[in-house]
């Protein structure tokens, strides 16, 4: 991947393909349709492009003011907050003010929300002073932003802003600008604003933030074989944090349950991790020091698996 500067103008990324062992041919940004299919390939691909995000609505109608509400309402998992995402398939100077807009209704709905949660992952309404309110963040996605909209980025926490592109060969580009404060996990580089212009883009890649922490929700009625059929008795089924990250799991089952390490069809339990039983309400955590996919059942309710996956 290369980019170029043009004045006034972000970064551009181009992309280019290996044709043979020396040869490269470049890759034309066809751009998108339509926000509609951006709307879709992020909605279809979420937990893919933001580790730790599930979910939840879409053009959720519970807060809408008018014609006014978000393409996508999801829950991270890592920050144990709700989230709003807007897409454009091109420049719109009003985007970000949307973004704050839609925050704002977030917070004047906070029962819709949490209504939306227990409905969407499968368990009971939790109380409201266990979600993290204050860490409600935007995620917005477009092609391209001026460069106020990214400058102001810098200074807002609550705004994240991904460059979009859609390639030949269907290769989709996402790529972090703006600000470089504590948010989702997603893949994709960041590119503070005042510096693009000064940087090489070998100078622009940045990792992404480590994930310290997840959480699980063993959804109720999972002591009552079903759930299985859409992995749906550990929610989120399969949770992906960093090397000396913690998973919380709270039992949201009037029954009594364990979380403990192993394949019951490869001989049970393999002694990494065990809960106990815990009872409804209860939780049970754990770290991980260990890079690796560690595997997880309900001794009592076998049916019940869940994976934790344990990136370097």
């Amino acid at each position: 991947m290369a980019k170029e500067r043009r004045a006034g103008d972000p970064w551009k990324s181009r992309l280019f393909k290996m044709s043979t062992q020396s040869d490269l041919t470049e890759l034309r940004d066809r751009g998108f349709d339509n926000e509609r299919q951006v709307h879709g390939l992020i909605e279809r691909n979420i937990g893919t492009m933001f580790p730790g995000l599930e979910l939840l609505e879409t053009e959720f109608r519970g807060m809408a003011r008018g014609a006014l509400r978000p393409d996508t309402i999801a829950f991270d998992t890592t920050r144990n907050t709700f989230v709003a995402l807007e897409y454009k398939n091109r420049l719109n100077k009003e985007v970000v003010d949307q973004a704050r807009t839609y925050l704002n209704l977030m917070r004047q709905h906070q029962a819709e929300l949490i209504l939306s949660h227990s409905k969407n992952m499968g368990c009971s309404p939790r109380d409201e002073k266990s979600f993290n309110w204050k860490k409600m963040y935007a995620i917005i996605m477009a092609p391209e932003f001026g460069d106020y909209q990214i400058i102001g980025a810098d200074e807002d926490p609550t705004m994240e802003m991904y460059e979009i592109g859609m390639y030949d060969d269907s290769i989709m580009l996402v790529e972090r600008v703006g600000g470089d404060h504590e948010g989702t996990s997603a893949k994709a580089a960041r590119t503070p604003a005042k510096a693009r212009a000064q940087r090489s883009p070998a100078d622009q890649i940045k990792s992404a933030p480590a994930i310290k922490l997840a959480r699980v929700t063993i959804s109720k009625g999972s002591s009552v074989p079903g759930c299985e059929k859409t992995n749906g008795c550990y929610v989120p089924h399969t949770v992906t944090i960093d090397v000396g990250g913690e998973v919380v799991w709270t039992n949201d089952d009037p029954n009594t349950h364990t979380v403990t390490s192993g394949v019951m069809a490869e001989g049970g339990p393999d002694g990494v991790f065990d809960s106990g039983p815990f009872v409804f309400g209860a939780e049970f955590s754990h770290t991980f020091e260990t890079a690796g996919e560690y595997p997880y059942f309900d001794l009592t309710h076998p049916w019940m698996r869940g994976v934790v996956i344990v990136k370097e």
